[in-house]
């Protein structure tokens, strides 16, 4: 049998998940994200944009078609109809029209369209990409695109060199970038169907590794590489904590012992591990998927043995793994509301004529569990909603010396809750279902009377230990009427080396002018109080406010949060919000150069950023590139103070040969280099 494309269209599938085994690292929580919306236009879904990049293994080179380890022998040979998504057995190849992809394989052989088999390294290939495609189309009901950028036999130390890396940075780091603006800047024309709804970049899946893995020098420097990959890419790419996909590069399998492949993979997984990365970075490890030379097309052991088989499953265990990134996620707090002097039983509390619209307080806690010791005769409610991190059965159990009761919907509409707990019945759930990344609405109930009154949730499910339930896993609730007391953050003004003007605004004051606190330091102390490093008050306030705070360090990120309280309760602001103050460290840049003969040359530059302090620049040039180890130049040159645009004339250098240069400045307060070194070619004697 040849199964062909033939545009079979199909909207969406539901793949069974026997049908692939996923080994996923995940350290961390899983939060939520921000991510850039560019270009949206009102009413119409933004298309969810991945990018995929590595080298000929994200190029993809396993067999479509063929009687061992293809595709078409997978097909061929499902009983089950385990992978009736991806063709019929009449030969026709799944096309999806919700999942876009496009891949510049070089300038003349541009391919795109809707997701299906051929996108590998030619047409009849394929990669990562169909298996990835398939799980994160069926996840969103909006349009997908896919955008690879991969070349084959490039390394992450030096042909994907990130800039943070130090040296130069890598060509195709640099054209990775280049296709991806390429790749959006012509939806319209790759894509008839775009309605210029806009996109949403949403998550980025890297395989690659061989060229380092089979290199002792950019085997040992992978892990850093990696990490500054991630780190550079999203400051290019303007999204802070956009999620990223790393498959490990497995080829060989779980018996693998070589000392540079471990290492290699060790890194790979590592980096996943990282705390800045936890909940945005996840790891698939590739090693169960591969396949000997016996079950698949060729004997090309770092191409996985063309099995492509084993390139559906490392796509669609990677794109499992996406969509755990991806999934929502709790905010990191419950509502609390109490009400005074409401009796001793929970029938009190809800015949109080202030029950349930008109609490006498109320804030949010990064938790299920409450503090101890309030007063007596109170009666309390927390309500948000709850976010299961993996699908599976949980159970629930309420803790609480006085009378409380645990509510739970089988969605997020409140009037659809039930008892599932409580001191009356039982304080242990039975296993309830639940999917990962949808919301329930969650309410507990409780009495404060003269016993302890602590108050705590716990739950257990899949991965997840008996435990209090956390904030990421909460969002508060919001349909209790309008609030009594609403701040928000304002944005930082006028950021300086050493101040910024922090600030904010009262958008619901109450039925009094609120106290307002402003917190701030180089952590994020969240909504408690004790945990934040510096504190202002700022006293009575009523719309706007503002405060310069001084003293900062240059260069240092920090984090604020508003507060205010007054009668009728208390609130914090959304979020805290991140800013960075300037660095005290003068910058310099290259400019093009003039007056180029066979033994001299003008070099033009500018100091593009003074600090605190005018810098002396000085220039490095010569025949081989010193990078940014002054011992390394040949020749160097100081220009002396310099405050913006400067030019120096060279003289005397090697006729007609290639130099290069690289301006550097100092002040008091440190030293930069310009971005990376320029190489500027001598004409040849005797030419104009």
């Amino acid at each position: 049998m040849t199964i062909c494309e033939k545009g079979l269209s199909m909207k969406k599938h539901s793949i069974n998940p026997r049908a692939v085994l996923v080994y996923l690292v995940l350290m961390g929580v899983l939060l939520a994200c921000p991510l850039a919306v560019l270009g949206q236009q009102p009413g119409k879904s933004p298309v969810k944009v991945f990018i995929l990049a590595g080298q000929s293994n994200m190029q993809g080179q396993g067999a479509v078609n063929g009687n061992k380890g293809t595709l078409q022998s997978l097909v061929a040979n499902d009983t089950e109809g385990l992978y009736a998504y991806l063709g019929d057995k009449e030969g026709h190849w799944t096309v999806r029209d919700d999942v876009w992809i496009t891949y510049e394989r070089d300038a003349s052989n541009i391919r795109f369209g809707g997701l299906a088999p051929g996108y590998g390294v030619d047409d009849s290939r394929l990669g990562p990409e169909l298996g990835f495609g398939h799980v994160v189309g069926d996840y969103y009901d909006t349009q997908v695109l896919l955008i690879k950028t991969c070349w084959g036999g490039k390394s992450l130390a030096v042909d994907f060199r990130p800039p943070s890396s130090g040296g130069t940075v890598g060509f195709y780091y640099r054209e990775m970038l280049r296709l991806v603006d390429k790749a959006l800047a012509n939806l319209g024309t790759y894509f008839p169907d775009y309605e210029g709804q806009g996109y949403e970049l949403a998550g980025f899946f890297w395989h690659q590794g061989w060229n380092d893995r089979v290199t002792d020098a950019y085997n040992n420097e992978y892990e850093v590489n990696m990490a500054n990959f991630i780190r550079d890419v999203r400051k290019d790419l303007g999204i802070r904590r956009l999620p990223f996909v790393i498959a490990t590069t497995g080829m060989t399998g779980l018996e693998e012992t070589n000392p540079r492949a471990l290492s290699l993979m060790e890194a790979q997984l590592a980096v996943a591990r990282y705390p800045e990365f936890e909940g945005n970075v996840m790891s698939v490890d590739t090693r169960p998927f591969w396949r000997p030379t016996n079950e698949s097309p060729s004997d090309q052991g770092y191409h996985w043995n063309s099995n492509g088989i084993t390139y559906l499953e490392i796509g669609l265990a990677s794109g499992e793994a996406m969509k755990e990134l991806v999934l929502p996620r709790g905010s990191g707090t419950i509502l609390r509301q109490w009400w005074h002097d409401t009796g001793a039983s929970l029938a009190d509390l809800m015949s109080h004529a202030d029950y349930p619209n008109h609490p006498d307080g109320r804030d949010e806690l990064t938790s299920f569990e409450t503090p101890a010791d309030r007063a007596d005769r109170e009666g309390v409610q927390l309500q948000g909603y709850l976010y299961a991190p993996k699908p599976g059965d949980y159970t629930f159990w309420i803790d609480c010396h006085q009378e409380a009761q645990l509510w739970l919907s089988p969605d997020a509409n409140m009037a659809s809750a039930a008892l599932i707990a409580g001191t009356a019945s039982e304080r242990q759930s039975v296993p309830i279902s639940l999917e990962a990344g949808v919301p329930y609405y969650i309410e507990a109930l409780y009495t404060v009377g003269p016993d302890a009154d602590r108050l705590a949730v716990t739950w257990e499910g899949p991965n997840v230990p008996h435990a209090v339930i956390e904030g990421q896993y909460l969002l508060p609730w919001t349909g209790a009427g309008p609030p009594w007391l609403t701040i928000e953050n304002g944005e930082p003004n006028d950021i300086g080396m050493m101040f910024a003007v922090l600030g904010g605004d009262i958008v619901v004051q109450g039925s009094e002018l609120p106290h307002v606190l402003l917190f701030w330091g180089e952590t994020d102390g969240s909504v408690t109080q004790e945990t934040w490093e510096h504190v202002e008050d700022l006293g009575i306030q009523a719309g706007a406010f503002d405060i310069q705070i001084d003293d900062l360090i240059p260069a240092t990120t920090y984090f604020f949060r508003t507060f205010c309280s007054n009668a009728d309760g208390q609130d914090w602001a959304d979020a805290s919000t991140e800013f960075t103050t300037l660095s005290a460290v003068a910058t310099v840049e290259h400019l093009d150069v003039t007056n180029l003969l066979s033994t001299s040359v003008t070099l033009n530059g500018r100091v593009n950023y003074l600090g605190a302090e005018a810098p002396v620049v000085t220039v490095y040039w010569g025949i081989t590139d010193g990078q940014t180890d002054p011992e390394a130049w040949e020749y160097s040159q100081d220009l002396g103070v310099q405050t913006d645009l400067f030019s120096v004339d060279l003289t005397g250098m090697a006729e007609s040969r290639r130099h290069f240069y690289r301006f550097h400045c100092v002040n008091s307060f440190g030293e930069s280099w310009a971005d990376s070194s320029e190489a500027v070619q001598l004409m040849r004697s005797g030419s104009r």
